[in-house]
Protein backbone atom coordinates (compact mmCIF):
# COMPACT_ATOMS: atom_id res chain seq x y z
CA UNK A 1 0.00 0.00 0.00
CA UNK A 2 2.84 2.38 0.83
CA UNK A 3 4.48 1.69 -2.52
CA UNK A 4 1.26 2.49 -4.36
CA UNK A 5 0.82 5.75 -2.46
CA UNK A 6 4.45 6.68 -3.11
CA UNK A 7 4.12 5.90 -6.84
CA UNK A 8 0.94 7.99 -7.11
CA UNK A 9 2.57 10.91 -5.30
CA UNK A 10 5.64 10.72 -7.49
CA UNK A 11 3.53 10.64 -10.66
CA UNK A 12 1.56 13.71 -9.49
CA UNK A 13 4.71 15.67 -8.73
CA UNK A 14 6.21 14.86 -12.13
CA UNK A 15 2.98 15.80 -13.93
CA UNK A 16 2.76 19.17 -12.16
CA UNK A 17 6.40 19.93 -12.91
CA UNK A 18 5.94 19.12 -16.60
CA UNK A 19 2.96 21.48 -16.88
CA UNK A 20 4.89 24.34 -15.34
CA UNK A 21 7.77 24.01 -17.77
CA UNK A 22 5.47 23.91 -20.81
CA UNK A 23 3.71 27.12 -19.76
CA UNK A 24 6.97 28.97 -19.25
CA UNK A 25 8.23 28.12 -22.77
CA UNK A 26 5.43 29.92 -24.59
CA UNK A 27 6.73 33.00 -26.35
CA UNK A 28 4.91 36.28 -25.88
CA UNK A 29 2.76 37.38 -28.77
CA UNK A 30 4.02 40.56 -30.45
CA UNK A 31 1.81 43.63 -30.34
CA UNK A 32 0.10 45.02 -33.43
CA UNK A 33 2.62 47.86 -33.61
CA UNK A 34 5.51 45.40 -33.60
CA UNK A 35 3.86 43.36 -36.34
CA UNK A 36 3.22 46.45 -38.43
CA UNK A 37 6.90 47.42 -38.31
CA UNK A 38 7.61 44.43 -40.54
CA UNK A 39 5.66 46.17 -43.33
CA UNK A 40 7.49 49.51 -43.17
CA UNK A 41 9.65 48.62 -46.17
CA UNK A 42 6.69 48.06 -48.52
CA UNK A 43 5.54 51.70 -48.77
CA UNK A 44 1.90 50.85 -48.11
CA UNK A 45 -0.86 53.44 -48.28
CA UNK A 46 -2.78 54.33 -45.14
CA UNK A 47 -5.79 52.34 -46.37
CA UNK A 48 -3.63 49.26 -46.85
CA UNK A 49 -2.11 49.68 -43.38
CA UNK A 50 -5.59 49.94 -41.85
CA UNK A 51 -6.60 46.69 -43.59
CA UNK A 52 -3.51 44.95 -42.20
CA UNK A 53 -4.26 46.22 -38.70
CA UNK A 54 -7.80 44.87 -39.00
CA UNK A 55 -6.37 41.46 -39.87
CA UNK A 56 -4.16 41.44 -36.80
Amino acid sequence: MKKLLFAASLFTIIAIGAQETQESKRPERPTTEQQMKAFDYYNLSSAQKQKLQALY
